[in-house]
């Protein structure tokens, strides 16, 4: 995490908007639009030391967890980044989720390179790519499916 550094309005700007473009994207929240309490929790993280690419994993930990995302005994989803980034417990938690989440679809794509002859090794940062396929998978998997 290192170094808590304050930034100033403007620099804070565009991080605070990336982690909030991803949860509305990952949680399927089209409609939801930024106000000042989604901008303080996300601005109380930054400045406790998490990083932008640490949000999202939380973000992704939350979105791979079927009891926030309504498989629980009150049938309702626990999305919200209030929820996500309330402490640094959460967080913590969360991120734990979100790399588990990570490593199952780098295991699995490199299985299907192992079977196709290639070799990568599957540890490391998430690159971009893989954290596109990241959000389509839980895009599928958390979509809502009609009631019968």
């Amino acid at each position: 995490m290192g170094e808590v550094v304050a930034l100033p309005q403007d620099e804070a700007a565009e991080p605070v908007r990336a982690v909030f473009d991803y949860w509305r994207d990952v949680m399927g929240h089209p409609r939801a639009r930024m106000d000042d309490k989604r901008e303080r929790v996300i601005r109380a993280m930054l400045a406790t030391g998490y990083s932008v690419d640490d949000l999202k994993d939380a973000i992704d930990g939350c979105a791979d967890s079927a009891w926030h995302r309504g498989a629980n005994d009150r049938n309702t989803v626990y999305d919200s980044l209030g929820i996500i980034l309330k402490d640094a417990d959460h967080v913590d938690r969360f991120i734990e989720l979100g790399e588990r989440l990570h490593r199952k679809i780098r295991a699995s794509l490199a299985e299907k390179d192992r079977k196709a002859g290639e070799s990568k090794d599957p540890r490391g940062p998430m690159p971009e790519h893989l954290r596109e396929q990241v959000r389509a998978y839980l895009r599928r998997k958390n979509e809502v499916k009609p009631r019968q």
